[in-house]
């Protein structure tokens, strides 16, 4: 059983929790690049704003999801 939960996170959980992680940093890094671009265009400044924002928000979402499935693993069962 601890086994097959190891093989879950280490083949499942975490290759989806980088692909999450990579469109997170992809979203945040196009914000902050709509906010270079946006010199008098307020909508288009606005929009850059919250791509940073939700970019932010996605990466404490997953920082924070890796954190409890790595301190439920581990208290649990006997991860790595």
């Amino acid at each position: 059983m601890v086994n097959l939960i190891d093989r879950i996170k280490e083949n499942i959980l975490n290759p989806i929790m980088g692909i999450m992680l990579t469109v997170a940093l992809v979203v945040f890094l196009m914000g902050i690049y709509r906010l270079f671009i946006a010199k008098d265009n307020e909508a288009l400044g606005s929009q850059g704003l919250k791509n940073v924002t939700w970019g932010l928000v996605g990466f404490a979402i997953i920082v924070s999801a890796y954190g409890i499935l790595s301190f439920v693993c581990v208290t649990v069962t006997a991860c790595s």
